[in-house]
């Protein structure tokens, strides 16, 4: 004897709530500017809608019937496609924006996006944008078509490069150094910026093991904001270190975000932690705010972020290299301060600046 499941019981129950309600014949992209990243989360049901005659108004999800149900009472003032906006939006704060959304360690790094974005301003801006308008701010337009996996305008002016530091000095350990930078192309020498994601050491000596395992809480990690041929030059001229840089694709609403943030650094300081909070966890966490929502940068599940392999994962993420530049160690005044010094005999002068020039 033929005993229907559970699943089928429900979806048949579905169907017979659903059959009086009026199809409207379209699809959720039919009302909303639909980006790829609410499709892909929520799909594209067709649309039913139901006047009742008593006040209320509400929206339901039938993914068995691939249908979304508005029910709307007579004279209400908000229309379907606003009902069904504040719907998605509330579902997408909660899938990718909320604090249960992030993993573990961004809590612990307090990690935000690159620019303020509370609930009210993302319910707010993302009306606009679902109705195919500005949000009213250029900058809020290119996060949400960043994060939301838009078509995004290739940049002709600047590009992204993600950087690793490797230690110059033969016979010695090195694990690497996650960083990245903004570059105009032609060389920027007042403009370009370095993204350092550091504890700073102000000591001139290597840290103990004791130090570096900062049982005590005194190294605090953040993301600092550098000029980027200073940041390139103490590295190779007075810490020992040969700095290799890869450019990957790099796209203008990328750039209108980065230089938001460096106008209004959100980082907060949080203990350093030398396996899993370190430059490494949140560099990578820090570029994912440059890609959408679901294509973030993978193996963050891993048991230690090591920053070779970490900067690798994230160039695969962001398209693959398109060029790279080496730049030798040239250690003249040695430190261990992770201070920055100003580049000689200028910036524009610096070998770096020279260098990167290779990649235009």
């Amino acid at each position: 004897m033929f005993q229907p499941s559970r699943g089928t019981l429900l979806g048949l129950l579905l169907l017979i709530v659903s059959c009086p309600l009026g199809w409207t014949g379209q699809q959720v992209s039919d009302l909303l500017d639909w980006p790829p990243v609410m499709e892909r989360a929520f799909g594209d049901p067709k649309v039913v809608v139901k006047q009742r005659p008593l006040d209320g108004q509400w929206v339901t999800n039938l993914p068995l019937l691939n249908r979304i149900r508005v029910a709307q009472g007579q004279g209400q003032p908000h229309s379907v496609k606003a009902l069904l906006a504040q719907y998605y939006l509330e579902r997408s704060w909660h899938k990718f924006l909320s604090e249960d959304a992030k993993d573990v360690y961004e809590r612990r790094m307090r990690m935000q996006e690159l620019i303020p974005m509370s609930r009210p301003q993302f319910i707010a801006s993302g009306h606009r944008l679902l109705a195919g308008r500005s949000s009213g701010d250029p900058v809020v337009d290119a996060w949400w078509r960043v994060r939301m996996g838009c078509r995004l305008q290739p940049s002709q002016d600047y590009s992204i490069g993600f950087t690793t530091l490797i230690l110059g000095e033969e016979g010695k350990l090195t694990f690497g150094h996650f960083s990245m930078g903004l570059r105009r192309r032609g060389g920027d020498a007042d403009g370009d910026t370095a993204f350092d994601f550091r504890a700073p050491w102000l000591v001139d000596r290597r840290p103990r093991s004791t130090e570096a395992f900062n049982i005590h809480d005194r190294l605090q990690i953040s993301v600092w904001t550098d000029n980027l041929y200073d940041w390139t030059y103490t590295q190779h001229e007075m810490r020992n270190c040969h700095v290799r840089v890869r450019t990957v694709p790099t796209f203008c609403e990328q750039v209108t975000l980065l230089k938001a943030f460096c106008a209004d650094s959100q980082s907060e300081p949080t203990a350093f932690r030398v396996f899993k909070k370190n430059c490494a966890s949140l560099g990578t966490r820090f570029a994912d705010r440059l890609l959408p929502f679901d294509r973030a940068i993978p193996g963050k599940a891993s048991l230690i972020d090591f920053p070779f392999p970490k900067n690798d994962l994230t160039v695969e993420a962001f398209g693959g290299a398109l060029d790279e530049v080496y730049i030798e160690n040239r250690t003249t005044r040695p430190t261990n301060k992770t201070a920055i010094h100003q580049a000689r005999p200028s910036r524009e002068g610096s070998i770096s600046f020279q260098k990167m020039r290779e990649l235009d």
